[in-house]
Parts: C-alpha cells; structure tokens; sequence
C-alpha cells in the first residue's frame, strides 16, 4: 500500500533561501471583551489591510490562556502570513503600523511573535488537497503529492522532510530537566550533551499570580537556535455520523490524553509554550463566532529532538496514530475516500534571529514571556 500525501511545494521562482513570515498577533481580553478590547481588535484587524499586509490571515480563540480555571481570560490570535520578509518589514515599519504599535498602552493586554520561515527548515503536510496554514499564502499554493511507502513512515520522517536535514542536524543547547530524567531511567543509550533547563508548566487553579498583568513591554530580541515551531490543525466539520462514531470509540480519547500531556506536563515534552485553539470568524460589528469543530494547536518546542521523543514515548500519541491509520487505510472503514475530516501539520525551525516576540500588559505566563532570562543568555 502506498499512502498520498500532499506536500508543500514552493513554485519554481522561489529557488532562493528568503524567509516567509508567520506573524502570531494576541489580544487578551475578557469573555466577553469589553468596548476597549473590541477596539483594539478592529483597528489591529485594520492593519493588516494595509499597504504590504499579509497574504493571508487567519483568526482563532484561546479559551482560558494562560490557563487556570480561575481565569476569565481569552485571546483572539490573527495568524497573519507572508510569502516575503520584505513586505514584512516594510509592513511593519510603515508610519501607520509603527504607530499604532508604539502608542499601546502599558497595559494593553496584547502581544506579538514573530517568525522568519525559510523554505529550507519548514514542512507543510496534509492529509487533504484543501489548503491549511502557509499553504494559503497565493505563492505558496502549489501542493504536490508524494508517495510515501509503508517503510518510510518511521518517527523522524518529518526530520527527512525538511530540505537542510542532512546538513543541520536542527539541535539547540538545551535539554528539558524531565525529559533527561526519563531518558535516564529508561535507560536510553545516548543522552544528548545539553544543558538541562526547568521548563513550566500551565499554572494550577491556586496559582494566584496568574491573573496579575506584567505592566509594560517585554521584548524578546532574538529566539533559541533551532527552536521548533509546531501547528497541528484539525477540521472535523465535515464528518459524517459514522466517522463521528469512531472517532468517539476508537481515537478522541487517545488524542484527548495526548494534548492534556502536552500542555500540563510540558517539561516532560520539552514544550516551552501551548495553546489550544478554534477558529473564529470576527463580522462587522466585532462579533465573534467561535467555530469549536475547526481546532489547532500552537507549540513551540526547545528543538526537533525534543519533538521527535516525546511524541514516540508518550502512549496516547503512539496509539492515536495506530488508530487512526487502522481505520483511515484503504480497507479500514473511513478508508478510500469515506474519512472527511482534515489534518494538516507544520513545522518550522527557527535559528535564533528567525524570532522575536513583544509582549505588552499581559499576563503572567504568555507565551514565551517567562523565559526571557533563558533566551536573553542564548
């Protein structure tokens, strides 16, 4: 059997190493967001419909984040991509977003993080001809199908995906304390030679300093070498009666158990931040519509290895995988056609100017904020 798998495929004028842009925009806000924040949402949703603008955006809802129970707290995110850095820079420097962006106030309640993607450390697949992520971005539409043989479907094949594999082994400094301790008590071979470092996890319901704003800015210069940038979309608004019943029985509660793992035992995975969002669709008059059947998840890991291990030594994910493939192969019941729900994944990693992040009046434990002692010393 072989499996068809689209991948991304730049078109033919694309032959340099410039990086795209995906550009992660966050407002912080109430529930319900108040006069204030639907404000800042439109004029920064304004922006992007500027000279240069992104050439694409697309905007989801992170219920709850950072999370605590006792939070009241959500972010409408705008993933905004562009194919060229340049229309990037010009965008972001032009007097009208320069402007708006340095007039926020200390306690704006919004962020920004920015990553430069170059052709040769990112990989788009999908398991769907219908376009995803930085696929939709007009000079990246071209995919292509690959066959992939039963035998090359390992862990690690994204590692072969991505063009600079073989001259970059994509290893940042660092190793997470958990990881490096499971690794020594399963008693792996060979442990990298990395500098162990605490990572957080999601604060507990009792954590009060959760819902305290850091007033002011906290910039982020520059990011990690070889940082991993992961986005797992998920399209289940297509399912039919029967792949919703099998999903139900057979895979939800392994990728529920895989996900829950991630965010609460990040140190375990070598996650530095996630967020678990829906789409949303914001109409004129700044209504928001949450679409809870269209999900993604947004990772960043200390390196590809990081990935690469937790996701073939964590049980959910292993058997999320083998149950999907069971019942999505040509002679499983939702093979050939009859499986409409979409998956899409894709990684990018980033060297350590291909990242910058701003964050202002936020709460404590967005994103990569808490880490900037670690990041300044990278």
């Amino acid at each position: 059997m072989t499996f068809k798998l689209p991948l991304l495929a730049t078109k033919e004028a694309r032959s340099d190493d410039t990086p795209s842009v995906l550009a992660l925009f966050g407002v912080q806000h109430p529930q319900s967001p108040t006069p204030l924040k639907r404000n800042l949402i439109a004029a920064l949703k304004d922006k992007f419909a500027l000279e240069n603008g992104p050439g694409h955006i697309q905007i989801v809802l992170e219920s709850q984040q950072p999370r605590n129970s006792s939070s009241n707290c959500n972010t409408t995110i705008f993933q905004a991509f562009w194919f060229s850095s340049t229309d990037y820079e010009a965008w972001w420097q032009s007097a009208a977003v320069s402007g708006f962006w340095n007039s926020l106030e200390e306690d704006a309640g919004i962020w920004r993080e920015i990553m430069r993607i170059s052709p040769q450390r990112f990989m788009h697949a999908t398991g769907s001809t219908k376009k995803q992520g930085l696929a939709l971005v007009p000079e990246l539409a071209d995919i292509d199908y690959a066959d992939i043989e039963p035998k090359q479907k390992y862990w690690g094949i994204y590692r072969e995906r991505i063009p600079d594999h073989e001259a970059d082994d994509f290893e940042s400094a660092f190793i997470s304390q958990a990881q490096r301790k499971e690794m020594e008590e399963k008693e792996v071979k060979t442990i990298p030679d990395k500098k162990t470092v605490v990572l957080r996890g999601p604060p507990s319901p009792s954590d009060t300093s959760i819902d305290q704003i850091r007033l002011g800015r906290v910039v982020l210069s520059h990011g990690i070498d070889n940082m991993l940038y992961v986005w797992e979309f998920q399209d289940y608004s297509q399912m039919t009666e029967q792949e919703k019943e099998i999903w139900d029985k057979h895979i939800n509660a392994f990728v529920r158990g895989w996900m829950d793992s991630l965010d609460k035992e990040r140190s375990k995975h070598g996650v530095l931040s996630f967020r678990n969002t829906a789409l949303t669709q914001i109409e004129d008059d700044l209504t928001s519509t949450s679409e809870s059947r269209i999900t993604s998840q947004i990772v960043f890991y200390l390196d590809l290895a990081a990935f690469e291990y937790s996701g073939k030594s964590t049980r959910d994910h292993f058997k999320a995988r083998m149950a999907f493939e069971k019942h999505h192969k040509d002679s499983g019941a939702l093979g050939m056609g009859k499986g409409r729900t979409q998956l899409s994944v894709e990684v990018g990693i980033l060297k350590r100017s291909d990242f910058e992040a701003e964050y202002i009046g936020c709460l404590g434990g967005t994103g990569l904020m808490s880490y900037k002692e670690l990041i300044d010393a990278a």
